[in-house]
């Protein structure tokens, strides 16, 4: 008896697939590159994230969500958001004993959290149980960039056992986790011009654009990690 193959070649070439391929090339390129410009590393992670939302999205536009799909996106996730923000902190504080433990722990938490979202993820969509691997991403690369080291490596150690812990966050997806990012990202600018104000930040002008900008994101990010359960929280009791 001749076997036949049963998925085929032709499951991996859809649309969305070849999207989520996309942001595993990113976050390959954000690797070659960290040695060349931490800042255009982190700007190429916050482009694999609009990629990775992106891919989702044209599946269920056109849908052609498979299983495939979703665990082609977990491959993909765990290098842009994984290891390439890893990769970025050892690259500006060095490899030392502490910074490669941190970022091994890091690595480990987002895929047990791409694990575990796989399994139990798609049976709701109000919330997102532990933070999610693109917004650590986000967390520690703007970290990293706005404020080097030391903090980059408590953005690791905050964002690690973040990941994987039953904690729930906002997610855009519904009307009220929008309500809650934007609170956020209100939040966000007011504490940015109170440190601004309070010159704790200090932006000179040849560096405003980019640090300025920077700046801001590791707010917002360090804003959704540590305030956006409580702000979810309160919004729930409204």
């Amino acid at each position: 008896m001749v076997e036949e193959a049963i998925g085929g070649v032709k499951v991996f070439f859809t649309i969305p697939n070849l999207i989520t391929l996309l942001n595993l090339i990113l976050g390959f390129i954000a690797i070659l590159v960290v040695k060349v410009s931490s800042l255009l590393c982190m700007e190429i992670i916050i482009l694999a994230m609009i990629v990775d939302a992106l891919d989702g999205f044209v599946a269920r536009i056109i849908k052609q969500a498979s299983e495939i799909g979703r665990e082609l996106d977990s491959l993909a996730d765990i290098v842009s958001f994984g290891v390439a923000p890893a990769i970025l902190v050892l690259s500006v504080a060095g490899e030392t004993t502490l910074s490669i433990v941190l970022a091994i722990i890091y690595t480990c938490c987002g895929a047990l959290r791409l694990a575990r979202f796989n399994v139990y993820g798609a049976k709701t969509k109000e919330f997102f149980e532990g933070l999610p691997i693109p917004a650590a991403a986000f967390f520690v690369s703007t970290t990293v960039v706005a404020f080097g080291f030391p903090i980059s490596y408590i953005a690791l150690a905050i964002a690690a056992p973040a990941m994987i812990s039953p904690i729930l966050y906002p997610t855009a997806k519904t009307k009220r986790g929008l309500k809650c990012v934007l609170i956020i990202v209100i939040i966000a600018v007011v504490v940015y011009m109170a440190l601004i104000i309070t010159n704790l930040i200090k932006l000179s002008y040849e560096t405003l654009a980019i640090s300025g900008f920077a700046s801001l994101l590791a707010i917002f990010g360090w804003c959704y990690g540590i305030l956006g359960p409580i702000v979810m929280h309160i919004m729930k009791r409204l």
